[in-house]
């Protein structure tokens, strides 16, 4: 996801934001004692949040276009939309305006630097090098182990097809 032209990236980056967006406008009206809901389906037309039982289109960029393009489509679902919108609001037509709700903390900057780390996170998640050194590890304190007679060669072999919990360095906790 990161890798790549710059332009690449960005526009990747911009086709996920939406979803973030979504969730972070959802944490945000929580936040406010709103109840929120999301539909079925992440592709449900018109609408991406339930807020207090009306449904609500999130919108997340840096240009008001995007407001007025939902409204063309769906004009009476109105929107929530990222604070940095609101001072380009006064170019949208006034019944379009009156729909245009903007939530406080709802920010395309946190969006996006949240999306940032979130898929870097997810890359450093799919790092192979970490469970490589963990089985080198696993394989060498093993195989010491054989070696002083400390296990037979199957047990040995068993344990590096199936490491249990027991075998990994104390210094890594784990969840429960």
């Amino acid at each position: 996801m990161l890798d790549g032209a710059a332009q690449q990236v960005d526009g990747r980056l911009i086709r996920l934001r939406g979803y973030v967006g979504e969730r972070v406008a959802a944490m945000s009206l929580r936040h406010d004692a709103k109840e929120v809901g999301f539909p079925e389906s992440a592709s449900q037309p018109a609408y991406d949040l339930m807020v207090d039982e009306q449904p609500f289109q999130v919108k997340c960029a840096s240009d008001v276009d995007v407001i007025k393009e939902h409204f063309l489509t769906y004009p009476d679902t109105p929107v929530i939309a990222n604070v940095e919108l609101a001072d380009q609001v006064d170019s949208l037509p006034e019944a379009m305006r009156d729909q245009v709700y903007f939530q406080q903390g709802f920010s395309v900057h946190e969006v996006d630097g949240i999306t940032r780390e979130s898929v870097h996170a997810g890359e450093e998640m799919l790092d192979f090098e970490i469970p490589w050194v963990a089985l080198a590890m696993a394989g060498a304190r093993t195989f010491l182990r054989y070696r002083a007679g400390g296990t037979t060669l199957s047990n040995a072999v068993g344990r590096l097809a199936a490491p249990s919990e027991r075998q990994w360095p104390p210094s890594v906790k784990w969840p429960g």
